[in-house]
């Protein structure tokens, strides 16, 4: 996924000469490398969440669940590449 990325990124900014393929390649990397340490993080957290609501009694609503979790990682990985 990292190369196609680069590949992508690079036939996107082809009009664009200060842009090398290798700089393309370097910000694939830190993207999924970044995205993955998010999400390692982020699901103990939010399983650790739903079994608390589950035992206090509570029944959330997974696909809302679902949402601000999806909203959670949408929000930080933009937060990381501005």
């Amino acid at each position: 996924m990292v190369p196609a990325l680069a590949l992508l990124l690079r036939v996107l900014l082809a009009g664009r000469r200060d842009v090398r393929f290798a700089d393309c390649n370097v910000f694939a990397l830190r993207l999924y490398g970044f995205t993955l340490i998010w999400l390692s993080a982020l699901f103990p957290v939010a399983s650790l969440g739903l079994r608390t609501i589950a035992w206090a009694g509570g029944h959330p609503a997974l696909d809302m669940v679902d949402t601000a979790i999806s909203a959670l990682v949408v929000s930080c990985v933009t937060l990381f590449t501005t």
